[in-house]
């Protein structure tokens, strides 16, 4: 990653103007966002669902992928799910 990089807001109002505006991409799925806009293969990993934690073989080989998927520079993105405390709301991972 560059200091600076804005390819975030840039996909981020491609999306919306080809939906047809900001209000509806809120709550969206940015993995299948990405999916649609680049057409390369994404991996949806549902963490609140699948028991990752920092204590299990599980989680230790999600975060060595995570580690690996950076050095290879690949786009990221977390977000929330309908529960948690800040609702339905996606994050790029810089």
């Amino acid at each position: 990653m560059h200091y600076g990089e804005i390819w975030p807001m840039l996909m981020e109002k491609a999306w919306a103007k080809l939906v047809g505006s900001y209000g509806a991409i809120e709550g969206g799925n940015n993995w299948w966002t990405m999916e649609h806009m680049t057409n390369d293969p994404v991996k949806n990993i549902a963490l609140r669902n699948e028991g990752y934690t920092v204590d299990n073989a599980t989680g230790l080989a999600l975060w060595e992928n995570i580690k690996l998927w950076s050095e290879k520079e690949y786009l990221m993105f977390t977000g929330t799910d309908g529960i948690s405390y800040i609702q339905n709301h996606a994050f790029s991972v810089l």
